[in-house]
């Protein structure tokens, strides 16, 4: 009794939440893409800011319970231009100030943006009803902000200031956070304070009883001259076996805090005499994102003569080696391996990997070659050849057989923007600020490191056992990405583990990592998606050992043109689709392809996470994690024609411990043996969520005791996700309750269908009927 019932949550998304049209000639018809928001109630009105490429501003209409268009913002770029409406907004937040000279409030709400020029807006409430634009933070008004792009805000109060601090990233120079401060002279916003942080993107307050802490977390990181020249080299030794032409073996000389990569090849188109090294090869800079080789496997003897023998150095797990070594061994002892400090491996988010034709990179190859073996086809155990990276200076070496065209992958850095001159690294920090009265500033507290972190949450929850204990104080950071700004890897790439901190002696220390058992990510259904048309698939079991898979009925296959012929148009609904003339020929087979392989169904953690919402219902804590693998600097229609798969969004539930599935009971009235029984583990569809926003919504107003209406009484709560392709997506935030069955005191099961049986209870004065059947959550 008292249970909650939380399948058919999925089921339950609002249709209409965001109504459409209105007087303004701006206003869309629809918000399809949303990356942030806010609600909020100035007066007795419940307003809705999205920012959805523009900032669209809603009215809740609490008869039709959904939010009905209010007002398009305008904006002005750079300031005093033209009025334009379709700018990057990225995010929003209502501010309100009471103005003590006026003894009035204000009302503002602020807009932060990609647009290079104009990164943070203000826009203040006006008698009419409508924002009406303030100020604008730009490098025309702050020549700091050059080349910034806006992200998350939050805001304070501190020693009677009101405080907005906008977390600000850059797009190729480097530039801080800025906290602003209410005026009330100017009657506007001031900068306050500049936080050093780089990349910054989410922002987060904690106010306890004794601190006011400020985190911002670092999207990634920016490392000038990640890569240096070495321009000077030492001789190793020559090898004359090539089919062709010789090559001689350089070291690159290393320069104080960078190490090299791997030995350098020089093919001697004109003799020994006169080959020189390469005019470069890369040093990369002493960090984190190195380390030594744990081995070396002997790949082949270059030079048998003098021992000169090429070593593959072996990569630790999460790093990439992108050269290969040459080693002299004394007294001829092949077998001695190179030292392991010759050499550096590279962390493997910061390599991409290329395929290259074979013919295009090979510049050596064994010697005793035919003809034919000299154009790059070897099928027997004893070819050698190697091929050179021009832009590392560095080669890779093989054997064994080969065949015309192999393709080998080539492994180069990440051009971010450029490594030589400046690499962005996702391995970043949180930063933790803590205000200093004395100083009326933050000052840097503690550094908590990241991995391209997106967003940040914090919140409190109870302590000891049944809630009961001393306040507990949370940092939940939401590492998103192993690369960034861009994930080049794949999907993969975004499964990096987001992480609970907790707030203990002074300083945040982890808790709870959200990995493994209980927080596996789902993959949505790919036939969700806008013209996915799921209903022209090809029968995979046509034609197996006939005329041949449907696949060969598209254009280029072999059985072309005979669809008719052949009976194939239904079956093959895809692939006969224009020859048959169907209503499937508008859908791309390609693009279908496309989506078939890169969907995925489930992965072992939380993928792709880029914000958190925390949220009180009844005592008992939630959050919610907003899930994307999309660059939430493209478009919409980018994001959906890469026809990535985005991940269902977990919703988790504090347990006294720790983060988890749903419980069917508060906690705190539940004996821990029992806590865990019938949770339930939720994920939801919201496309490429951003943020999430739990909110408390007038409900309808009572009707009389006649009236047949239906609809919520007294307040109404929802969830709702910012997605960059489905819009704004709500969830009435609503449950079931098992009632009727406090002090059963019997049970008949009924003869006609044994799974039914009733229950009479005396503490509920009720007769119950119940039905057993399998209840499976998301998780299965």
């Amino acid at each position: 009794n008292g249970e909650r019932l939380r399948h058919g949550f999925q089921d339950s998304v609002v249709q209409g939440f965001l109504s459409a049209g209105g007087d303004d000639e701006h206003m869309a018809e629809a918000v399809e893409s949303s990356l942030g928001g806010q609600h909020f109630v100035i007066g007795e009105e419940h307003l809705l800011a999205v920012a959805a490429g523009r900032v669209e501003l809603f009215a809740w209409d609490v008869e039709a319970q959904r939010f009905g268009q209010r007002q398009v913002l305008s904006w002005r770029q750079p300031p005093g231009g033209a009025e334009r409406f379709d700018v990057y907004a990225f995010d929003v937040l209502h501010v309100s100030v009471f103005d003590a000279t006026l003894a009035a409030t204000h009302d503002f709400l602020f807009v932060s943006s990609y647009d290079g020029q104009v990164p943070c807006a203000v826009y203040q409430w006006a008698s009419t009803g409508r924002f009406e634009l303030l100020q604008h933070f730009s490098e025309q008004t702050d020549a700091a902000l050059l080349d910034a792009r806006g992200g998350r805000m939050a805001v304070t109060e501190a020693d009677g200031m009101t405080l907005v601090v906008v977390a600000y990233w850059p797009s190729s120079f480097d530039v801080d956070s800025v906290v602003y401060k209410y005026d009330e002279t100017l009657g506007g916003f001031v900068v306050h304070q500049r936080l050093h942080t780089t990349g910054a993107m989410g922002v987060a307050v904690l106010e306890s009883a004794s601190e006011l802490l400020l985190v911002v977390s670092n999207w990634f990181q920016t490392v000038e001259r990640m890569l240096q020249p070495s321009t000077s080299f030492t001789f190793l030794g020559t090898s004359e076996s090539a089919c062709y032409d010789p090559a001689v073996a350089w070291r690159p000389n290393e320069s104080p805090g960078y190490h090299r990569l791997g030995d350098a090849m020089a093919v001697c188109r004109s003799g020994v005499a006169d080959c020189a090294p390469p005019g470069q090869a890369a040093l990369i800079k002493d960090g984190p994102w190195v380390r030594y080789p744990k081995d070396f496997t002997k790949e082949f003897v270059l030079d048998p003569p003098s021992g000169l023998t090429v070593w593959r150095p072996l990569p630790a797990p999460g790093f990439k080696c992108l050269g290969h070594l040459l080693h002299i061994a004394e007294a001829n002892a092949t077998t001695q391996k190179p030292s392991v400090e010759d050499v550096v491996c590279v962390a493997e988010h910061l390599v991409v990997a290329e395929d290259v034709e074979w013919f295009e990179q090979a510049s050596w190859t064994s010697w005793g070659c035919t003809q034919r073996e000299a154009d790059m086809t070897c099928r027997q155990a004893y070819c050698r050849a190697f091929a050179l990276n021009p832009s590392l200076g560095t080669f890779t070496a093989w054997r064994g057989e080969w065949s015309l065209p192999p393709h080998h992958q080539r492994l180069s850095f990440v051009d971010s923007p450029d490594p030589r001159i400046k690499a962005y690294l996702a391995d970043a920090d949180a930063v933790v600020f803590k205000w200093r009265g004395a100083a009326r500033g933050f000052v840097e507290h503690q550094r908590i490191p990241s991995a391209g972190a997106f967003g940040v949450e914090a919140m409190s929850v109870p302590g000891g056992a049944g809630g009961q204990g001393q306040e507990r104080w949370l940092l939940a950071v939401a590492n998103r990405q192993a690369q960034a700004p861009l994930v080049t890897v794949g999907a993969e790439g975004y499964d990096v583990a987001p992480v609970i901190y907790e707030w203990s002696g002074g300083v945040f220390a982890p808790l709870q990592t959200l990995e493994g058992a209980g927080f596996e990510s789902l993959g949505e259904d790919a036939c969700l998606y806008p013209n996915a048309r799921c209903d022209c698939e090809d029968d995979t079991e046509f034609g197996i050992g006939f005329f041949g898979p449907c696949s060969s009925y598209y254009q280029g296959g072999m059985n072309h043109g005979f669809c008719q012929t052949d009976g194939a148009c239904d079956a093959c609904a895809l692939s006969c689709a224009e020859e048959c003339n169907t209503d499937c020929a508008s859908a791309s087979k390609e693009m279908h392809d496309l989506r078939v392989r890169q969907a995925w169904d489930r992965v072992g953690g939380v993928r792709g996470a880029t914000d958190f919402e925390s949220f009180e219902v009844d005592g008992e804590i939630f959050l919610a994690i907003a899930q994307s693998t999309c660059d939430h600097r493209g478009s919409r229609s980018q994001c959906l024609d890469s026809d990535k798969a985005q991940p269902r969004s977990a919703i988790l539930q504090w347990n006294g411990e720790g983060f988890g599935p749903l419980l069917a009971r508060p906690p705190a009235q539940v004996p821990l043996t029992t806590r865990d029984r019938h949770s339930h583990s939720l994920r939801v569809t919201a496309g490429a969520a951003l943020r999430f926003e739990y909110m408390q919504l007038p409900g309808r107003p009572p009707r009389g005791p006649s009236s047949s209406a239906e609809g919520p009484e007294g307040v109404t709560p929802f969830l709702v996700a910012y997605s960059h392709t489905r819009g704004v997506v709500a969830y009435p935030w609503d449950f079931t309750t098992v009632e009727g069955l406090s002090g059963a005191v019997g049970v008949v099961f009924d003869p006609d269908k044994p799974s039914r049986f009733f229950t009479a209870a005396d503490g509920d004065r009720a007769v119950a009927v119940l039905e057993q059947q399998p209840v499976i959550d998301d998780l299965g």
